[in-house]
Order: structure tokens, then C-alpha cells, then sequence
């Protein structure tokens, strides 16, 4: 009965300090993510985001909802098509 105690105790330990001390998030990348557009500048340089990625998306981007320009499905070496639309969430253009 010691021996569960003392590994119900280890567990407990761990759960409240070891997680939240390897959680956390370390201070350089602390600072770069302070601004409000955090997202409108990562997807201005990295052409795969969650809108350009999803082919439902990107499908109703061009044929329901008839956005100009569309969003554009990402595959990797077609970058170059890409084109950027603001009001839908997509901002790279090449």
C-alpha cells in the first residue's frame, strides 16, 4: 500500500510541476509572436496555411462563393500561382 502511495505521489509531482515546466514556451519565440497580425505575417512567407491546404476550402473559394482571385490549393513547386487575397485569409504571393 506504501509503494501506491508513494507512485500516486511520483505521478501527482509530475503532473503539477514537471508538465508545466516543460510546457513553456521558450523566450525567444516568445518575443516574435507579440503582434497582433501574428498570423498575416507567417502565411505572407509560408504559401501553406490551413486555407491554402484545404481542398474544400479552396474549392468553394472558387466556385460557390466566386472570390477574385480564388484561393489556390498549395502544392509544393507550384508556388509561383499563387495569388494573394486579403479578405479571405490568403497573403502569400510570390
Amino acid at each position: 500500500m506504501a509503494a501506491w502511495f508513494l507512485h500516486v505521489g511520483v505521478h501527482l509531482a509530475a503532473l503539477i510541476y514537471l508538465v508545466p515546466w516543460m510546457a513553456r514556451e521558450p523566450d525567444s519565440r516568445k518575443s516574435a509572436h507579440t503582434g497582433n497580425n501574428v498570423y498575416k505575417d507567417c502565411a505572407r512567407v509560408d504559401p501553406c496555411n490551413w486555407f491554402t491546404a484545404n481542398p474544400i476550402f479552396c474549392l468553394r473559394s472558387k466556385y460557390i462563393y466566386e472570390h477574385d482571385p480564388p484561393c489556390t490549393y498549395y502544392i509544393p513547386g507550384n508556388e509561383h500561382t499563387m495569388k494573394a487575397n486579403k479578405s479571405i485569409g490568403c497573403f502569400y504571393q510570390q
